[in-house]
């Protein structure tokens, strides 16, 4: 640095020198998550401490740090709008998505395996919804502001932005490939608590990933179909979107404080007991207590622990059934565990059924239902059933009991739907009395 020689401008320069330091030292963090002294730091730069009273403001490696550092809308806003609403329990994807958003806190701090969360199921179900819900905990949910991305190339950033809380990934199925995915989950699931959504079901992208499902990731992903959800006014579930999008970043911070500053709350032992009480209720008496049941239990063990937490910090109604919630994901996982191939493949068959509009209905849909017949082209059997299991042989089971209608002579298939279009479909029994969609 070069002063000019005047005496004049050396002077000024001793006096800028000499001159008091009044900026005031600020903290950078390499991570966010756990540190000493039971200090949590959040990917948006809060900090919170049981040394200090409230959040204070700190500095995060750029790597690890949300691109949105500011709160919007306020803690009353997002309580109103998202927490009372998702919890009066016909919307268990958007509870499941905050109970997610807060798992890493704890998992973290028991020092504890990662959970994944899959939401599966068609569009418009609330799979992303959730997701927003989750985010929304943390920081800014909208995609590539906080810790929720669109794009798989995105998720090696994320993750060390979810480090303490969780990441989130929309969707990678539509624009990558299922054996990305697979690898992204097991990644994912060694760094943090992870939230996927999908169309495809876990047995789906693991199978056309070329995996096998004995192979440890089914242990690792608990997943809620968005299918068996009960429908809820779109107008409401957009207003919970909404409300997600308006008011975030108050609950962690909410949710730490309360963890930090509660006497006795911070007891790992304790907690670590919780877990494993919760795990082996989960588990009770009729599951074969094997490695890869024991360690699902466990994640569901850990989000009953967590849903206790949130409870009694306010974040969840004092009425909401979070026991009942987990209760039915853990039986669908059992179900999905102890389901053979073919079983597999014709509930996926019966739920989009279940789901399917009437035949005069959108002519893009996988399939259509009238007057208790589906009707399944053949292009679309692969999308619903999965590549587990060939199309042919799940026709084959489903003549055998009775529930397929064969066309003329050997053919499975028929070639011209009912108004007389020409597509290859099979024509499949209806379990049950089907209400039509129009």
């Amino acid at each position: 640095m070069t002063v000019n020689n005047l005496p004049a401008a050396r002077s000024a320069f001793r006096e800028c020198i000499k001159a008091p330091k009044l900026n005031k030292t600020v903290t950078q963090y390499s991570r966010p998550g756990w540190h000493n002294d039971h200090r949590f730091v959040l990917p948006t730069g809060f900090s919170l401490s049981a040394k200090s009273i409230g959040a204070e403001h700190v500095l995060v490696d750029r790597k690890a740090a949300t691109l949105d550092q500011t709160q919007g809308g306020s803690f009353e806003g997002w309580r109103e709008g998202v927490a009372a609403e998702i919890w009066k329990g016909d919307c268990p994807q958007f509870s499941m998505g905050a109970l997610a958003g807060m798992c890493g806190v704890v998992s973290s701090l028991l020092m504890l395996d990662h959970p994944i969360i899959h939401f599966s199921g068609p569009p418009a179900t609330g799979k992303s919804t959730a997701q927003y819900v989750a985010a929304g905990l943390v920081a800014n949910p909208t995609p590539g502001q906080g810790t929720l991305v669109e794009l798989q190339q995105d998720v090696e950033g994320v993750l060390p932005k979810g480090a303490g809380t969780c990441a989130h990934i929309d969707d990678p199925t539509k624009h990558g490939s299922p054996t990305t995915v697979e690898r992204l989950m097991y990644r994912a699931g060694s760094f943090c608590p992870f939230t996927v959504s999908s169309v495809a079901s876990l047995e789906q992208i693991v199978e056309r990933a070329g995996g096998k499902m004995n192979e440890g990731i089914r242990r690792r992903v608990l997943t809620v179909d968005t299918r068996k959800a009960p429908r809820i006014d779109p107008w409401r579930a957009d207003d919970i979107k909404e409300a997600a999008q308006r008011n975030f970043g108050h609950a962690a911070p909410y949710f730490l404080d309360h963890l930090l500053t509660k006497g006795g709350t911070l007891d790992r032992a304790k907690l670590l007991k919780e877990v494993r009480d919760n795990a082996r209720d989960f588990l009770g008496v009729l599951v074969l207590a094997d490695g890869e049941a024991v360690s699902a239990a466990r994640h569901f063990g850990l989000l009953l622990l967590v849903g206790d937490l949130m409870q009694a910090a306010g974040l969840i109604p004092g009425d909401a059934n979070v026991v009942g919630l987990l209760k039915s994901v853990w039986a669908d996982w059992l179900e999905r565990r102890s389901a053979t191939p073919v079983n597999r493949a014709i509930a996926e068959l019966d739920a989009a059924l279940a789901d399917a509009g009437d035949l005069g209905s959108d002519p893009a849909a996988w399939c259509w239902v009238r007057d208790g017949i589906g009707f399944i082209p053949t292009a679309t059997l692969a999308e619903i059933i999965g590549e587990e299991i060939k199309a042919a042989t799940v026709m084959r089971h489903l003549s055998d009991c009775g529930r397929l209608l064969p066309a003329a002579g050997r053919n499975l298939a028929h070639s011209r739907l009912p108004d007389r279009t020409q597509c290859q479909h099979y024509r499949v029994k209806v379990p049950g009395t089907i209400t039509n969609k129009a």
